[in-house]
């Protein structure tokens, strides 16, 4: 080959590698942003914020900024002269999460309680999307790093901050009540750890309660609490009462007069009504709490609401009146029942006034057409059914029936059936106590009586023969 057109081939080919390649990329420059203590199943958005690309050239790594710090989109990236401060990237995230939109972004699902996002290098911000929990805005880079004059790809593993927020309704009593028992209801729930630079904080507690139940409107206590212990009694403004429709109250509160707690306890009572219904389905006896929370403090209107619901039962007794006919037994009108309640020591020191066996007077029916006689809306306990008067012509039952019912009852359990038989013809008196002397009494006076006729006649059987 002429030297002279080699020489020029070579200068070509100098020149050529001499040319400056400022973007390296392979298919597989990625890596994998990890991010740990999320809970499953909760969203994210992501945003890419950074570009990093890697400077042949310079044999350096640059980095261009594509947001600005308001979270507007550039229209031309920019070249960042030095790193940013982790306060500085974490201000940047946050103003990028304040207008990110729910269409057009990438989304990312929790998974075993993490998240592995792969993707190119750059910085990315994770935004919460649909979460029960609230996290504070989380910036991850997967960037180049170099070793021994080789650059690799390195990744972030994150440790999301966040505060599971918790509600919590319970009813103090035991959830078999009775008709115009007083139930105490509480509700706790978690003060929201809303991050600096939050700019929505609502936090909104509402309370719905079934028609078988009367608000006490002067009972409501509103506590903060401290690592669990009452702290002090919260007053408006920290909250304020608003009613609303089928609500018993909703409380909107202040937050930044109630951040230095770390729960809410809101103490009411309700008493129950005839409207209770026995054993109801799940659509009856529901008293739900509701508590609406800003899940992304950081972007106005991004809510999340949490509930728990209470169910509260009731029992009945169903007394069924027969005569004692083997083969047809006849439905009896007309006994009456009274039904007995044992008392407990609480009901005792709140008040209450048993017997002398402690036990207190529930109602009295009188059987029906159809020999029934119902008592609706019973509370768990030790019960005892006396017939007091039994249908003419027949004997009324002489001991009282006893049944419980328990504390953990449901369904079929909650529905106490009893079937009493009377046996034809009249009860006579006691004979026992003041039915006895009763006895003793008319017997004396019938003998009394009996030896005075007798005298009388004597002595006009003695003037006759005289």
């Amino acid at each position: 080959m002429n030297k002279k057109i080699l020489s020029v081939l070579m200068a070509l080919l100098l020149a050529f590698l001499s040319l400056p390649v400022n973007k390296v990329f392979a298919a597989d420059d990625e890596g994998t942003i990890t991010i740990t203590n999320v809970t499953t199943d909760d969203e994210f958005y992501v945003v890419k914020a950074f570009d990093i690309e890697l400077d042949v050239e310079t044999n350096s790594v640059q980095y261009y900024r594509l947001y600005d710090d308001n979270g507007t989109e550039l229209d031309a990236r920019e070249l960042l002269d030095a790193s940013l401060t982790e306060a500085e990237i974490r201000t940047l995230g946050i103003a990028i999460g304040s207008k990110v939109t729910v269409n057009g972004e990438t989304t990312v699902v929790a998974s075993d309680s993490k998240i592995e996002y792969k993707d190119a290098p750059g910085g990315y911000v994770f935004i919460p999307k649909t979460t029960s929990d609230v996290y504070d805005v989380m910036v991850g880079f997967i960037q180049y790093t170099q070793k021994d004059g080789e650059y690799t790809i390195h990744a972030d593993t994150i440790t999301a901050k966040k505060n599971e927020i918790t509600l919590d309704k319970e009813l103090v009593n035991n959830d078999i009540v009775g008709e115009n028992q007083v139930l105490t209801f509480k509700i706790t729930f978690d003060v929201p750890k809303y991050p600096k630079g939050a700019t929505d904080t609502k936090l909104v507690l509402s309370d719905i309660l079934d028609a078988g139940f009367e608000f006490k409107t002067d009972s409501v206590t509103v506590e903060g609490l401290k690592n669990g212990d009452p702290n002090a009694t919260i007053q408006e403004p920290a909250y304020t009462d608003i009613k609303g429709d089928g609500e018993i109250f909703k409380y909107d509160f202040v937050y930044d007069e109630v951040k230095g707690y770390d729960q809410i306890l809101v103490t009411y009572n309700v008493v129950v009504n005839g409207d209770l219904v026995v054993d109801g389905d799940d659509a009856t006896n529901n008293n739900k709490a509701i508590l609406e929370y800003s899940n992304y403090p950081h972007n106005d209107g991004n809510y999340k609401e949490i509930d728990d619901n209470v169910k509260v039962k009731t029992a009945q007794l169903t007394v069924i009146k027969l005569d004692d006919d083997e083969e047809n037994p006849k439905k009896l009108k007309g006994a009456k029942f009274a039904l007995y309640r044992k008392v407990t020591d609480q009901e005792v020191f709140e008040g209450l006034t048993p017997d002398a066996d402690d036990y207190v007077l529930i109602d009295t029916i009188e059987t029906d057409a159809d020999g029934e006689a119902v008592f609706e809306r019973l509370a768990y306990g030790d019960y005892k059914l006396v017939e007091t008067k039994a249908p003419f012509g027949y004997q009324r039952l002489k001991d009282p029936i006893t049944f419980t019912i328990a504390e953990d009852a449901e369904g079929p359990a909650l529905l106490v059936e009893k079937t009493v038989t009377n046996t034809k013809g009249f009860n006579l008196p006691n004979t026992g106590a003041a039915g006895g002397k009763v006895m003793v009494g008319l017997g004396t006076g019938f003998i009394v009586a009996a030896g005075f006729l007798l005298l009388i006649d004597k002595r006009k059987r003695d003037n006759a023969k005289a």
